[in-house]
């Protein structure tokens, strides 16, 4: 088992090592569907809930949508139905009953994030995930519905640097990436809240970027000092 994502409704769904997911009715222990999302020498790298899309009669809510990301730098959208089924239960390969796939070209082992649901958009935000970018020191945001290109792209690729530029510092490989959202307020009036990607580099930094600007937003850390803007504080964390 490769990834593992709670579904709501008393559902579970694992991924494995040869390209399949497995959605599971915790009550019998037993699989309600069993699908190949990826291909067998890729396997699945990561599997995310979209949440609060369907209220369940008890009032939580549980998935009604899958994203599944493979090691071929492939990520697909799934119909989940109530029963557990992804695509209606057809297993038709790795695309087949996909509601969407995104070929993002990126072969990293960093796991995708999907956006959370956001209140000022109809229907959420699940169709946008993010992704670590083959360019080091890159994230990558995409949108299901433009598979085309990326969104948005945060930080500064390091293969554009010249070789004595170290500002930004080099961080090497995105390794993990989460959305957020800040509160904003304007004169006492609240604002929606905005959203923000926080991503993990190789050399241990942490930067948050605002999407709106598509900017680092929120300075960094490297686990020994914190940075707001330009100036780190000068006690460490």
């Amino acid at each position: 088992v490769a990834a593992l994502a709670a579904l709501g409704g008393g559902l579970l769904a694992s991924g494995d090592a040869d390209g399949t997911i497995v959605v599971w009715r915790l009550a019998t222990r037993r699989a309600a569907c069993a699908a190949r999302v990826a291909p067998p020498g890729a396997g699945v790298l990561a599997v995310r809930a979209l949440m609060g899309v369907r209220a369940d009669d008890d009032g939580s809510s549980s998935a009604s949508q899958l994203l599944t990301q493979g090691r071929d730098g492939v990520v697909r959208l799934w119909d989940l139905g109530e029963d557990g089924r992804l695509g209606g239960g057809e297993s038709k390969g790795a695309d087949g009953g996909a509601l969407a796939t995104v070929d993002t070209g990126s072969y990293s082992l960093c796991q995708l994030a999907a956006a959370p649901p956001s209140a000022g958009a109809p229907g959420g935000m699940g169709a946008v995930f993010a992704v670590a970018s083959v360019d080091n020191g890159v994230a990558e945001v995409w949108d299901v519905r433009a598979p085309r290109a990326p969104a948005v792209r945060v930080g500064r690729a390091e293969r554009d640097m010249l070789p004595a530029e170290d500002d930004p510092p080099r961080v090497g490989a995105c390794t993990a990436l989460s959305f957020a959202h800040a509160p904003s307020a304007q004169a006492g009036q609240s604002t929606p809240s905005l959203p923000l990607l926080l991503a993990g580099f190789e050399s241990g930094d942490v930067r948050a970027y605002d999407l709106r600007k598509g900017s680092e937003s929120l300075g960094a850390t490297d686990a020994r000092r914190a940075a707001c803007g330009s100036a780190p504080f000068s006690q460490p964390l």
